[in-house]
């Protein structure tokens, strides 16, 4: 499995995240979906709480901050 970087969606403000997967796994590919989503929702839950703090000064800052989310969701989804 690759994942490809996020990259501006040029249709809209947002961003994109596309992920390839072999054609064998085709489960794994519902998993990578369902976790992307989760990530956005812990980031807009709550009247987007944990964003409120984020000061990021770069883009680094706002990858790490993002990293770290998708981290927890994934510790997350496999703990239970």
């Amino acid at each position: 499995m690759q994942l490809q970087t996020a990259t501006p969606a040029p249709e809209q403000s947002g961003w994109v995240v596309r992920a390839e997967t072999p054609p064998r796994c085709d489960g794994i590919r519902e998993v990578i979906l369902a976790l992307a989503q989760e990530v956005y929702v812990r980031l807009v839950q709550n009247d987007g709480r944990i964003l409120q703090p984020f000061r990021g000064k770069s883009e680094f800052a706002a990858k790490a901050f993002l990293a770290r989310i998708a981290a927890s969701v994934v510790v997350d989804h496999f703990r239970y």
